[in-house]
């Protein structure tokens, strides 16, 4: 089993060679912390069993700027720099299917205060949480997929068929993975022939709602058609009603974390991340500072 998290580096720089923005983030400091914290809890849950896909960019800022020790380093999303960089997904499907053992991934905005059942890591598919309330359905899917049609002229009759057929819902692909494998290189192989299909399309479109139709409902129209079930991190309600599982404020006294949404915007959340690094990892923190001081990340 391998632990895995990646970055394709485009949609931060916009092929400057620079970070740009700051990922949904409150500003890049606070990128930069998340996604370091999120990396070192792995790697301490996990210590050389993680592998980190990305790009040469990512390579240079994570690994040789950063410090970060992953057990593996796969430096190939560069092969994604031609595609429009708010298709941000891509860059997560291609690690999904560039992995040859069974694997999790997690988001840079996702925390692991203690390693993860036994039952999640045995499961043959596993995802952070359900999206099937209908409140994701009439906010998320129903209207995004109704765009996504109608933006997408020519579509593999399989996933035009999904899109207009299955159930309007979701699993979060803010963790992700499994044994089953062959199901991500199947995700990864409907989803490159929507991109060559529709290229000059998706480039001169801002794709940012497309992403969880490529990478989650898509995800889980195939797992509905294999008939495997997905074993979830947290339950959707818990997710959707208790804020200890989207605030570091409650970290470590609960199962995860993901910061997500609003939370990147919220200096409440974000002054704990800054606080839990310094604390548990305080050479790391201030690697990040010098840095930043000195105009180098």
């Amino acid at each position: 089993m391998k632990f895995v998290q990646s970055f394709w580096s485009k949609p931060m720089t916009q092929g400057t060679g620079r970070l740009v923005n700051s990922g949904f983030w409150y500003n890049k400091r606070l990128f930069v912390y998340g996604s370091v914290l999120s990396a070192l809890l792995l790697e301490r849950h996990y210590k050389g069993n993680t592998v980190f896909v990305t790009d040469r960019f990512g390579k240079e800022l994570f690994v040789d700027k950063l410090n970060l020790n992953f057990g593996e380093i796969i430096v190939e999303l560069d092969e994604l720099n031609d595609l429009n960089d708010t298709f941000w997904a891509m860059g997560k499907i291609y690690a999904y299917a560039r992995m040859r053992e069974s694997f999790i991934h997690f988001d840079q905005d996702f925390f692991l205060p203690h390693p993860l059942p036994a039952h999640l890591v045995e499961a043959p598919l596993v995802a952070y949480t359900s999206e099937f309330s209908s409140v994701k359905q009439e906010n998320i899917y129903i209207p995004n997929l109704a765009n996504f049609l109608n933006t997408f002229q020519a579509l593999d009759p399989r996933v035009r068929s999904f899109c207009e057929t299955s159930p309007k819902v979701a699993y979060n692909a803010g963790v992700l993975g499994g044994y089953n494998i062959d199901i991500f290189k199947e995700l990864w192989d409907l989803c490159w022939e929507v991109v060559k299909d529709n290229f000059d399309i998706i480039n001169r479109s801002d794709c940012h709602y497309y992403n969880v139709i490529v990478e989650q409902f898509l995800f889980t129209c195939l797992a509905r058609e294999r008939n495997i079930d997905v074993a979830c991190v947290e339950k959707e309600e818990h997710v959707m009603k208790v804020a200890r599982y989207t605030s570091m404020k409650f970290f470590p006294l609960t199962s995860s974390v993901h910061v997500i949404a609003e939370g990147k915007r919220s200096l409440v959340s974000c002054v704990y991340i800054e606080e839990i690094l310094r604390v548990e990892f305080p050479e790391h923190y201030h690697q990040i500072n010098r840095l930043l001081a000195r105009n180098q990340l």
